[in-house]
């Protein structure tokens, strides 16, 4: 029986609407009384249970000497329910995906900590495809993922990616030729702990801490146009 009722569940059954049903599936035309002992639940929700299985479909009721009795109706109607949920299903299933759709457009924020997060993030550049506008950097990337930056470089190349760099003084020299970029200077003491990088409609602020790395990603084109506003302004100044 316990099969049965795990059975009931996936079609859209409680497990106390299983209970009832099954109970009478095996006893047959039966009054509220004998259901409640057969059961052994609360009067009241029997009452409640039977009003619903009855608005389901798979109860019918009858008055015999002036006895409410209820019944099961054919196993077969479970089947009668499935097609109607998977037909109601195919009539939501479009408004539910653009309402899904149109949640997804809207602005968001995650949050990517550790190197594993730091390369999930920088993955995320590859996989958009969209020019890279680069503000600020630590030498702390190149040794906290020295081997990833190599693997990323190559496939931005790849993907002809190009990018756009802004760093300053201090660390000219310290980074390695970097393919499909172009490399400005700010002054020093106008540099950055963070690094923004700034790619299609999304910018990630990256904290290069050698404990524990993070990066905040927002989604959002508003704010992607006005860091890139800025950092245009800022490249035409850099050297």
């Amino acid at each position: 029986m316990t099969e049965l009722a795990d059975a009931l569940e996936q079609m859209g059954l409680t497990r106390t609407e299983a209970k009832i049903y099954l109970f009478l599936l095996s006893r047959g035309s039966s009054p509220q009384g004998e259901i409640t002992k057969g059961v052994q639940l609360h009067r009241r929700t029997v009452y409640d249970v039977l009003a619903r299985l009855v608005e389901k479909g798979v109860l019918s009721s009858i008055t015999k000497n002036n006895r409410l009795y209820y019944e099961a109706v054919r196993p077969e109607r479970f089947r009668e329910m499935l097609h109607e949920r998977e037909s109601a299903l195919s009539t939501a299933l479009p408004k539910l995906n653009a309402m899904f759709s149109a949640q997804s457009a809207k602005e968001q924020v995650k949050i990517f900590t550790g190197k594993h997060g730091l390369k999930a993030m920088f993955d995320d550049q590859i996989v958009e495809g969209k020019p890279l506008l680069i503000m600020g950097a630590s030498p702390s990337a190149q040794s906290m993922l020295e081997y990833y930056f190599k693997a990323f470089d190559r496939r931005r190349a790849e993907k002809k990616i190009k990018a756009k760099i802004v760093i300053d003084r201090s660390l000219k020299g310290k980074f390695k030729r970097i393919p499909l970029a172009e490399v400005r200077y700010i002054p020093e003491e106008i540099g950055s702990v963070a690094s923004t990088n700034i790619y299609g409609d999304k910018v990630a602020i990256i904290i290069w801490n050698e404990l524990t790395p993070v990066a905040v990603l927002i989604e959002s084109k508003p704010i992607a146009d006005s860091y890139r506003k800025f950092f245009e302004v800022v490249w035409e100044k850099a050297k």
